[in-house]
């Protein structure tokens, strides 16, 4: 519920920033964040009202996939982000006068 109102908040706050490769990694992981608020409990709630899923679908195999796939996706996306995210700001604190182009990210 927490993340629900910071998510937005701080894509917002990232949004009035200027320009630069941290804004655009701090958007990407708040968008990241707030999909994954919503794809995992979504597809949980999926297959868990779906008491006999063969008998509605004729593929019951495609809820597991889809879930795993899923949740695999936005995990691994975010922790993506987050160590591209470090790795920009290593280098600004290493390399105080280097500039990354955002064009690269």
């Amino acid at each position: 519920v927490i993340s629900l109102i910071i998510n937005p908040i701080v894509i917002l706050f990232q949004l009035k920033k200027r320009k630069s490769e941290t804004r655009l990694l701090f958007i990407l992981l708040g968008v990241s964040d707030y999909l994954t608020l919503f794809l995992t409990p979504l597809v949980n709630i999926t297959s868990f009202l779906d008491p006999l899923p063969d008998t509605i679908s004729p593929d019951p195999v495609w809820y597991q996939r889809y879930s795993t796939w899923s949740s695999e996706i936005t995990v691994q996306y975010s922790a993506f982000l987050t160590s591209i995210l470090s790795l920009t700001r290593y280098i600004s604190i290493a390399f105080p006068f280097y500039r990354i182009k955002t064009s690269l990210l």
